[in-house]
């Protein structure tokens, strides 16, 4: 990139971000961020989840399906919630 950053080749594309904020899953990092610019890359259409789902096998589904849960659970609890008339 302009930046410097990494990108893999081949790749649909990338996005330029800049971290608002960050936190600590246990196992992993969650980053909050806001994206500056995007750069398509190629005519390839990026992958989804939906579409990835579909070549992944069930033990790697369960597992990912558990630990998503569990850090929606911490991403709740952490998050900021207002009311809304």
């Amino acid at each position: 990139t302009s930046d410097g950053d990494p990108y893999f080749l081949g790749a649909a594309g990338y996005i330029r971000c800049v971290v608002l904020d960050e936190t600590d899953n246990g196992d992993s990092l969650s980053f909050l961020v806001a994206v500056l610019e995007r750069h398509p890359m190629n005519d390839n259409p990026p992958i989804t989840w939906a579409s990835a789902q579909k070549l992944l096998p069930s033990y790697v589904l369960s597992a990912w399906a558990a630990k998503s849960a569990s850090e929606q659970a911490v991403a709740r609890a952490q998050m900021f919630w207002r009311d809304v008339p």
